[in-house]
């Protein structure tokens, strides 16, 4: 285990693939030849972590994709600095459980042979982390609201995903001017609350862009589930 650091780097291999149109210290892997024997698969759980007055926080879970060919019995993936990540058995599938920092580099290491192998990360596109809900009229946080917010503030330091996108909607009661500015107050206020707590856990790097749609994607009558902000994080690149 000695000289880890080193052995990664002689791999010669990036750890992040992003799906869609952002590459960053990424390996090709479209080739069938030099497809890794492991990699991880970052996406969304598929059912909420949080739910809390309406509002939900997705988990980012990371699935460990295998090679068929290749000998997985007494496999263990680490990081440079040679910490050990649990494997963990979920319904026929394999996750990587612990904090994956997307900016790391990981290895499959085999202890009987000490043969390493490189395992990229790939992110299934922008994480959409959920999402906080808004009583009618009103662009106030609640308790759930921050409850949720500190959840994602978490995934944001867990994951190392520090480029925020918030969308701040409404419903189809009202003008179009009103709800345009009270999707805009929505999303300023979630957007102040969710930078002052990374702040508080000393994270002040973190890139949040908003935006405001007012009801522009609302449904034609009146819904809850329109009165909401949206929240994605992706990498910095």
């Amino acid at each position: 285990m000695k000289n880890l650091k080193k052995t990664i780097a002689g791999l010669g291999t990036g750890t992040l693939v992003f799906s869609g149109a952002y590459v960053a210290n990424a390996q090709d892997i479209n080739g069938g030849a030099d497809l890794p024997v492991y990699g991880i698969s970052a996406s969304i759980s598929k059912v909420p972590t949080l739910e809390l007055g309406g509002g939900q926080f997705y988990q980012v879970q990371n699935k460990l994709r295998l090679n068929p060919d290749v000998e997985s019995t007494g496999v263990k993936i680490m990081n440079e600095n040679g910490e050990e990540f649990l494997l963990e058995q979920q319904n026929g599938s394999t996750y990587v459980g612990g904090e994956i920092k997307y900016s790391e580099m990981y290895i499959a290491y085999w202890p009987e042979s000490n043969k390493y192998e490189p395992v990229p990360v790939l992110l299934q596109g922008p994480m959409n982390i959920g999402h906080i809900n808004f009583g009618n009229g009103s662009t106030a946080l609640d308790a759930a609201d921050r409850q949720i917010l500190s959840a994602m503030a978490d995934e944001i330091e867990h994951t190392g995903l520090k480029s925020v996108y918030m969308v701040g909607r409404a419903d189809s009661s009202g003008s179009s001017e009103s709800n345009l500015k009270i999707s805009y107050k929505r999303v300023l206020a979630a957007e102040k609350y969710l930078r002052q707590h990374l702040a508080g856990m000393g994270i002040t790097d973190v890139i949040i862009n908003i935006e405001y749609m007012g009801d522009m994607t609302a449904k034609s009558k009146p819904d809850s589930e329109d009165r909401r902000v949206d929240v994605i994080i992706y990498p910095k690149l």
